[in-house]
């Protein structure tokens, strides 16, 4: 339970990190640090790497669910 929980939240914040890269790539927006320009592909890496890590996420959550799915059923099975 506690993995599913701790998967959920890094998916959002993945998935909330993936929607703000994006968007500073369509919107063709300007960061600036320390007086270096930083260039809109920097935010198409990352974009590209939190959308991975998004499907990871999901992934992994649909076959946990899927192995508890059939624990239980298998306890089920044993008790009658």
């Amino acid at each position: 339970m506690q993995n599913k929980v701790f998967l959920t939240i890094v998916g959002l914040y993945f998935f909330l990190s993936a929607i703000l890269h994006f968007s500073r790539m369509a919107l063709d927006l300007n960061i600036d640090i320390g007086g270096y320009e930083v260039p809109s592909i920097v935010s198409g890496i990352y974009f590209i790497f939190a959308v991975f890590i998004v499907y990871w996420i999901i992934r992994e959550m649909k076959e946990k669910s899927k192995e508890v799915k059939e624990e239980t059923e298998l306890k089920r099975e044993v008790e009658q």
